[in-house]
Formats: structure tokens, sequence, C-alpha cells
């Protein structure tokens, strides 16, 4: 279908204006329909396969809190809170220089240098934003937030690692 729009009242102020309707190219943009179609159902059932893998991946994290209720069994994550609660009550430099006489009896650990505090920062920025949002009766403890916030990192690294295969392969099967 053609237009044409008057520009003004000369001749040459005459714009011409090219309209591609889908009768007069069915096959070209049905084709393009489909194309984007197809990509778009690929993508949404990329999202729904890495959604359904972050509920799982929290869901497998908290069994244990909602069986047992919120309690720390391992050893690991029971280092993670005592010193993310050291980390807390005393900052930063103390936790650096923090000797810890309580662990490996009889000869103690240096905890500043012999481990990554990332757990532990992670944990205890996450207790403060969450102490500055809630109330102060509805402010979760450190405890509830180092036995909760391994749920939250499992769903972050399963999505994670499937944009990274995303990356790697640019396949999104």
């Amino acid at each position: 279908m053609w237009w044409q729009v008057a520009g003004g009242t000369h001749p040459s102020a005459r714009i011409v204006v090219s309209c591609i309707w889908e009768r007069e190219r069915p096959e070209r943009t049905s084709a393009l329909l489909l194309l984007l179609s197809q990509k778009a159902t690929m993508w949404l059932l990329w999202l729904l396969v890495h959604a359904i893998a972050a509920v799982a991946a929290v869901l497998i994290r908290l069994i244990s809190p909602m069986t047992h209720g919120p309690l720390i069994h391992e050893f690991d994550p029971y280092f993670n809170w005592r010193a993310a609660e050291y980390l807390h009550r005393n900052g930063h430099r103390a936790f650096d220089k923090w000797f810890d006489h309580t662990v490996w009896y009889p000869l103690g650990r240096h905890v500043g240098s012999t481990t990554y505090p990332g757990m532990q920062m992670v944990a205890v920025a996450a207790h403060r934003l969450l102490c500055a949002f809630a109330p102060h009766a509805a402010a979760p403890s450190l405890h509830a937030v180092c036995v909760y916030l391994p749920a939250v990192l499992a769903a972050l690294a399963t999505l994670l690692t499937g944009l990274l295969a995303y990356e790697v392969t640019r396949s999104a099967t």
C-alpha cells in the first residue's frame, strides 16, 4: 500500500511513505513472527527452568530448618555464626587480629589470617540491613540470618551457574 502525504502546497514537498502490510508479503511477516515466537518461547522456558532450579535450591537448603527448627547442626556453619557474631560485636579490625583460643584446642587459631570472611561479612551486612528496615521487635537475630542466608545464596549460585552456562555455550538449551 502506498501513501502520499502532502507536505505543503508545492509539488516537490510531497513525501512518499511506503507501508508494508501483512497481505502484501505474508511469507516474510509470518516467518518473522514464527522466529520471534520461537525465541520468546525458548527464553520463557529457560527462565522457568532456572526459577524452578532456584526454588529447589532454596528448599533443599531449608530442609533442616523446616524439620528441626533454626538450628546450626554442622561445625562449619557454627564457626561462621561465631565468627559473624565476633565481627558484628568488635568490627573488622578486631576480626583481622582475632586469635580464637576455643578452637583447635590447645593450639587455638588465628582467625583473621586463616579464614575467608566473605560469609561473615555478608551475614553481618544482611543483619544490619534487615534491622534498619524492620521494627525493633521484628528484627531477626544474627543467628537466624546465619541459618537462612545459605538458602538465599544457594538460589543466587544456581542462577549464576545457569548464566555462566549460557555465556559459555551461547545456547539457552
